[in-house]
């Protein structure tokens, strides 16, 4: 009984159409890790590496969505991510992190803007080989 009710609340947890996904990962470097989580899951990838830098994620073992992965990969760090409707895996520091004595906002719409700006850059440079 206790066992079906677990499953049943784990269930409900992972969104209709959303895929699930065999994932050990182990513990270390956000680097490796968000590149072992791509290469598993099959997703692109988009962060930059200063905000990844020398920060330490948790290991994984078990059954994960790509949301579920990334929380628990971030999770203790000022990391965070999820999918694009594109299917990339982009990943950046939370909004607590500054790297300067000033605070930046980027609005939704801004961020489909870089993002919009980053693919047409990339379209245009690996387009044309």
């Amino acid at each position: 009984m206790a066992c079906s009710l677990l499953l049943s609340v784990c269930t409900e947890s992972v969104q209709a159409g959303e895929q699930v996904y065999e994932l050990h990962i182990a513990a270390g470097n956000a680097d490796e890790s968000l590149r072992a989580l791509a290469r598993l899951t099959g997703h692109a990838l988009l962060y930059r590496s200063a905000d990844v830098g020398t920060i330490q994620t948790r290991g994984l073992s078990g059954s994960f969505t790509v949301q579920q992965a990334l929380a628990g990969l971030f999770d203790g760090t000022d990391l965070s991510g999820g999918l694009t409707e594109g299917g990339v895996i982009a990943v950046s520091r939370s909004s607590s992190h500054t790297t300067s004595n000033r605070e930046t906002v980027v609005t939704k719409g801004e961020k489909k803007s870089v993002i919009a700006s980053i693919s047409a850059f990339a379209l245009s440079v690996f387009g044309s080989q």
